[in-house]
């Protein structure tokens, strides 16, 4: 784990506010199909999280990128994505 690729990123806040609990804290989890993004947002917004981005592509992050976004009962940011490796993309030359 973190060996080939970083998979702990410090970074500023993407709107240029400061950082704070809920501005700036960003976890993310690799899922292993688009049908686990869908069932992992569904499962937050049953669970009364907000939506922060709906399960889908995202082109900035690359063709192969499908996620979400949620915020928790807590206020972090939280990301479910899957990679479609078929499309010999790497992930980690474009991780975000």
């Amino acid at each position: 784990y973190g060996k080939l690729y970083p998979e702990f990123w410090v970074q500023a806040p993407i709107d240029g506010r400061p950082a704070s609990v809920g501005n700036g804290s960003h976890v993310g989890f690799f899922a292993d199909s688009k049908a686990q993004v869908d069932a992992f947002h569904a499962a937050a917004l049953a669970a009364g999280a907000d939506d922060e981005g709906a399960p889908g592509p995202r082109p900035l992050y690359g063709e192969p990128y499908y996620g979400c976004f949620i915020r928790d009962l807590d206020g972090h940011k939280v990301e479910a994505s899957y990679w479609d490796m078929s499309q010999g993309f790497d992930v980690h030359d474009h991780a975000h």
